[in-house]
């Protein structure tokens, strides 16, 4: 009898497909005292990160950042003010995710290699032992 894993190959890639990253909120930066002009982003991005903004009039942006100033920042062809910002959420690597995902690739690679074996060299793994 041929193993058939249909199954877990399309469990594999369903896992893949969703990755290892996660949305997570950026936290705003405290304000610099009172009265005095603020040189840094009121949001702590970064050119190269990929974000998800909720504008204050409720649309929601994914972009790729590709230049931050004191007043806002730009990506995907938009500029964006901080002023109208409610919510940064960075994308970044979840490692609980990552590592569970390749511990379970492991524990299904060790499976296969058993069911494997236990087809191809004749071994029974389910009957009784002989003392």
């Amino acid at each position: 009898m041929r193993f058939q894993h249909p199954i877990a190959v399309f469990a594999c890639a369903c896992l893949l497909l969703t990755g290892c990253h996660t949305m997570r909120p950026v936290e705003a930066q405290s304000a610099a005292a009172p009265g005095a002009p603020s040189a840094a982003a009121p949001f702590n991005i970064a050119v190269g990160d990929t974000v998800r903004v909720l504008l204050h009039d409720g649309r929601t942006l994914d972009l790729r950042v590709e230049a931050v100033d004191a007043q806002g920042f730009q990506g995907g062809g938009q500029r964006v003010a901080f002023s109208d910002v409610e919510r940064v959420e960075r994308n970044e690597i979840n490692w609980t995710r990552t590592t569970l995902l390749l511990l379970g690739i492991a524990g299904l690679g060790v499976l296969g290699l058993a069911v494997f074996a236990s087809h191809n060299l004749g071994l029974n793994f389910a009957s009784k032992p002989v003392y």
